[in-house]
């Protein structure tokens, strides 16, 4: 069974990367005063669309390797071929040999090609909801800003 794996960090409180004002006029940015988050860990199998989603608190080694539990459960008794970056968790030597313990094998990308992972992609609508806004530089419209003069 093929599975394309990731996961993302969903912050309560993102990082501020662009905020629009006029010019003279201080931008209102609305924050919770919490930093809370959570780590989302998926795989999808390319073929059926079917999906395995686990929420942590953190992306440890030890809560990928949990998640790998979780995989090796919602896929009992079948082969898996688990592809998936090289981020630390993924490449630690307990979690490659927990991986090998429950039958599954690692494929790798190669560094820097985030474009490759199709779960990746799945992650951005998601991490885009949860963003307060003027926490991006996304703007449905342009009509109601003041011209510039």
């Amino acid at each position: 069974m093929l599975l394309v794996t990731d996961s993302t960090v969903l912050r309560w409180f993102p990082p501020l990367r662009a905020m629009w004002a006029p010019i003279g006029e201080q931008a209102l940015v609305r924050i919770t005063g919490e930093n809370a988050k959570r780590t989302l860990w998926g795989a999808i199998n390319p073929r059926s669309g079917r999906r395995v989603v686990m929420a942590t608190q953190r992306s440890r080694q030890e809560d990928f390797m949990a998640f790998l539990h979780a995989l090796r459960s919602a896929y009992p008794g079948r082969p898996l071929l688990l592809v998936l970056d090289r981020a630390s968790c993924h490449t630690a030597q307990k979690s490659q040999r927990l991986a090998a313990r429950l039958g599954v094998h690692l494929v790798l990308l190669p560094k820097q090609r985030s474009e490759l992972n199709c779960m990746d992609h799945l992650w951005r609508p998601s991490n885009s909801a949860c963003r307060p806004t003027g926490s991006t530089r996304r703007w449905s419209s342009t009509s109601p800003l003041p011209s510039a003069g």
